[in-house]
């Protein structure tokens, strides 16, 4: 009898324990880091997707354009969204749009271990975009966007005047532009008038914010920043 009554004082005694574990636990979780967790659910909540923004025209004395902006599909990939078979899935898109299938698939795999979108391949051409348009249901993982590609009328023939675009080189060029709205794959001018007038010519980038559910699907575009 007296066994019996040990046992069930030392069950008490272990429930007992255990549930101010459990409070201690949910209390740690609800009050001490619930603005951090709320905080980190509102951003798991939605998507940014930047759009690069179109670079100012360059004209000469006349108004004859010297440097204009065109349009070009480049093709992403969000591993959010990424289900079964995305090996198979890459290479038929792959296939799709004309390029090499195992720097194609090295891509992903990337993306999926970073966990955040990535370009696949820029200029796509309106052919093959078409054609991923045709079936692009099937593959939510991957999406076409529409660009601005600066764009020389005269070819070479002013680049000494006009000079030239790059992206951004490095970390410290990175640090150093931010503060005024680059990014990390923000074009810059490096050299003539692409250089000197490149406050003025450089645009502010777009933004779209995209809902999204618990796996990462697009519910619904609740903002847009041109």
């Amino acid at each position: 009898m007296n066994d019996i009554f040990e046992r069930v004082v030392w069950l008490r005694a272990l429930v007992s324990v255990l549930l101010f574990l459990l409070g201690s636990r949910l209390f740690y979780m609800q009050v001490v880091m619930g603005k951090d967790y709320r905080i980190q659910a509102e951003r798991n909540r939605f998507q940014i997707f930047y759009r690069q923004a179109p670079r100012g025209l360059i004209l000469d004395a006349k108004g004859v354009p010297m440097a204009t902006n065109s349009g070009v599909f480049n093709m992403y990939f969000n591993p959010r969204l990424s289900q079964e078979d995305i090996a198979d899935k890459s290479r038929h898109v792959a296939m799709l749009i004309g390029t090499e299938e195992v720097g194609f698939l090295s891509k992903v795999r990337d993306a999926i271990i970073q966990k955040k979108t990535v370009l696949m391949l820029s200029q796509v051409s309106p052919r093959a975009a078409f054609r991923f348009m045709e079936v692009e249901g099937k593959f939510p993982e991957f999406f076409l966007a529409t660009e601005s590609l600066r764009h020389y009328p005269y070819n070479e023939a002013f680049s000494h005047v006009l000079g030239f675009l790059t992206k951004i080189t490095s970390r410290a060029e990175y640090e150093r532009l931010r503060s005024r709205g680059y990014r990390y794959d923000s074009w810059v001018g490096r050299y003539g008038l692409e250089k000197v007038f490149e406050a003025n010519l450089a645009g502010a980038d777009g933004a779209v914010f995209i809902e999204v559910d618990a796996k990462g699907r697009p519910l619904q575009v609740r903002q847009q920043q041109d």
